[in-house]
């Protein structure tokens, strides 16, 4: 009975040990696969560019774009149109106005623009999508920032 006690004792220590382990390399492990698809995505985006002088106004004319690790889409905003004052998108590559939300770029802590091409994320595990890149939601969120320069965590920018 002594002995069995120890032995669940020992388990107990290892798991105590091994599972915040395991997670934190399951949380490195989705936060490198988001990064390798922002580059594949980036990489297919400069191809477009090359080809057509331009960038376009949404990822499905990039052909099939896969799924975040956390199962959300990616986010992709050409940032040609945006008004520098409000950050806001205020038409469309034909002219036309947006009618309804309209996106907003993604900011810095000094609230200046991370990119001036195209801003280019997920929003992370939790989801959630607030322009500044300092905030507690968008600490999570995997972007591409400093044209290119950057593709990591927010948190980390």
């Amino acid at each position: 009975m002594i002995e069995m006690l120890i032995a669940l004792a020992i388990l107990g220590v290892l798991m105590a040990v091994g599972v915040p382990a395991y997670k934190s390399y399951q949380k490195k492990a989705l936060v490198a696969q988001c990064q390798a698809d922002l580059n594949d995505i980036a990489m297919r985006l400069e191809k477009f560019k090359a080809f057509n002088y331009s960038y376009p106004w949404d990822l499905s004319a990039l052909g099939s774009i896969p799924k975040d690790p956390w199962g959300n889409d990616y986010y992709y905003l050409e940032l040609s149109n945006v008004n520098d004052k409000n950050g806001k998108v205020k038409q469309d590559l034909e002219g036309n106005k947006i009618k309804g939300k309209k996106p907003k770029a993604r900011k810095k802590k000094n609230l200046k623009p991370l990119n001036s091409d195209y801003d280019l994320f997920s929003t992370g595990e939790d989801g959630a999508y607030v322009p500044n890149v300092s905030a507690a939601a968008s600490r999570d969120d995997c972007l591409r920032a400093d044209d290119g320069a950057f593709i990591g965590l927010a948190g980390d920018y």
